[in-house]
C-alpha cells in the first residue's frame, strides 16, 4: 500500500473523531472546578438495581453537570459505563479497576455514599474528577478479528474470445492490516488479546464494549488480452490490461455489553477505472483496489459504532422540516449527500430512507440538515433516525 494514501485516510478519520468531540462545558458554580485542560470537580447520583449500575449512573451524571449532557451521551463514554455497570461487585471494591475503564473521561473519583434505600434499589453518589477537554479521549475499545487480506487471482481473458478464462493465476502481497488504519484513526482502541497462558480478564486490561470481525475474500482481478491486429502483425507479446477486479469482505459489529449484532454485512467493493492498468502493473492495481476497499470498510465501521443519531426536530417558517444530527461539521463536509431514514423492523429490515438532508451548517458535535421530500414528519423519531452519508 502507498504511504500517502494511508496517511491521507488514517487523518482523514483522525479529523472526524477529533471533530466529534464534545465541546467543554463550563462546571456549574458551587463545584470546585479547574480550567477546562485541567479538569472539573463534580458530584454525581445514581439509583439502580445493583451497585455498579448506581456507580455508573453517578459517574455519568458527574460528567454531565461539570461538561454537559451533550459529553455525558458521548458514545465512548456510555461504552465504558455500560462496562462498569455490567460487571458484578461490591461497595468498595475495584476501585482501581472502574477508574481504568472511564479513564480519558474520570481521572479519579471517590464515594460518598452508598447504600440500599427501603425498595432494595443501590444509591451512590460520587464526587469525581472530570478530565479537561485536552484529556478527554473518545476511542471505543473494541476485539478486532480480521483474517487479513494478503492473497489475489486473476483470470486471464482473450479480447473477443470464448468468454472463458484461459490462464489463472494466483499470488499474494504485502499490506498492513486494518488495525493500522483503524489504530492510527483514533476512532477505536483495539484491546488485546490474551494468549494461551494469560488470564481470560486480567484486572488492569481495558473490557471491549463491542467485537468487530472481518472475513476477507482473495482480491479478484480480471485481465483482458487484446486481439491481434491484422492490419499490423507482431510477434512480441499483445498489450493486457485489466478490465475489473474487486473486494468482498464479511463485517460483523457485535455489541457484547447488551449481547446484540448492531452490523452484519458483506460488502464488495469494485476497482475504479481499471483499464488504465496494464497487466505488468498489477502491484499497483491490487494495492489501489485494496486501500480503497480497507477505507471503506473502516468507514462502516466509524459510522456503526457512532451512528449520527437525529437529537432534535423542527418546522422551519418556510414549512420546510430541518433536524440536527450528531454528526461534526468537518465530517458532514466530506460527504456530498446526506439521507434521512431510520433502521429495518421485523417486517421490512432494509433500512428505510424517510427525506434526503441538505447540510445547512453545524459546529465541533452537531449538523443542521434541510430535509427534502419528507411525506411523513412523525416518522422522524429523536435518538432513533439517522442522517446518513450517502455520497
Amino acid at each position: 500500500m502507498s504511504r500517502p494514501t494511508e496517511l491521507v485516510f488514517a487523518s482523514l478519520l483522525a479529523v472526524c473523531v477529533a471533530a466529534q468531540r464534545a465541546p467543554a462545558h463550563p462546571a456549574a458554580e458551587e463545584k470546585p472546578a479547574g480550567t477546562a485542560a485541567e479538569g472539573a470537580w463534580s458530584e454525581g447520583f445514581g439509583r439502580a438495581a445493583t451497585y455498579r449500575a448506581a456507580l455508573a449512573g453517578a459517574l455519568e451524571d458527574a460528567v454531565a453537570k461539570a461538561k454537559g449532557v451533550v459529553l455525558s451521551t458521548e458514545p465512548a463514554l456510555q461504552s465504558r459505563l455500560a462496562v462498569v455497570a455490567g460487571r458484578a461487585g461490591d461497595a468498595g471494591r475495584e476501585q482501581d479497576w472502574v477508574k481504568r475503564q472511564v479513564s480519558g473521561f474520570i481521572q479519579t473519583y471517590e464515594v460518598q455514599k452508598a447504600g440500599k434505600a427501603d425498595d432494595a434499589a443501590w444509591e451512590v453518589r460520587v464526587r469525581a474528577l472530570v478530565a479537561g477537554a485536552d484529556a478527554i479521549r473518545t476511542e471505543l475499545v473494541v476485539e478486532l478479528q480480521d483474517s487479513g487480506l494478503q492473497a489475489w487471482q486473476m483470470a486471464r481473458f482473450e479480447e473477443g474470445g470464448p468468454g472463458r478464462a484461459f490462464d489463472q493465476r494466483k499470488g499474494r502481497f504485502e499490506g498492513p492490516k486494518i488495525a493500522d488504519y483503524l489504530r492510527r484513526s483514533g476512532a477505536v482502541q483495539i484491546a488485546a488479546t490474551p494468549g494461551p497462558g494469560d488470564v481470560a480478564k486480567r484486572p488492569g486490561a481495558l473490557e471491549p464494549s463491542h467485537r468487530v470481525v472481518l472475513e476477507w475474500q482473495p482480491v479478484q482481478v480480471r485481465s483482458l488480452v487484446e486481439k491481434p491486429n491484422k492490419a499490423r502483425p507482431t510477434k512480441g507479446p499483445r498489450p493486457e490490461f485489466m478490465s475489473a477486479g474487486a473486494v468482498t469482505v464479511s463485517v460483523r459489529v457485535d455489541d457484547l455489553l447488551r449481547g446484540v449484532t448492531v452490523l452484519d454485512e458483506a460488502l464488495t467493493v469494485p476497482a475504479a477505472q481499471p483499464q488504465k492498468w496494464p497487466a505488468e502493473r498489477l502491484d499497483g492495481f491490487v494495492t489501489e483496489l485494496v486501500d480503497a476497499a480497507k477505507a471503506q470498510v473502516a468507514q462502516k465501521i466509524f459510522f456503526t459504532l457512532r451512528p449520527p443519531v437525529v437529537l432534535r426536530k423542527w418546522a422551519g417558517d418556510g414549512g420546510d422540516w430541518f433536524v440536527e444530527a450528531r454528526v461534526a461539521k468537518r465530517v458532514a463536509a466530506s460527504f456530498s449527500e446526506f439521507v434521512l431514514g431510520v433502521d429495518g423492523s421485523l417486517a421490512s429490515p432494509d433500512w428505510q430512507p424517510l427525506a434526503t438532508a441538505a447540510l445547512v451548517g453545524g459546529s465541533a458535535s452537531s449538523c443542521t440538515f434541510r430535509l427534502k421530500g419528507l411525506v411523513d414528519p412523525s416518522r422522524v423519531e429523536v435518538g432513533v433516525s439517522q442522517v446518513r452519508p450517502a455520497r
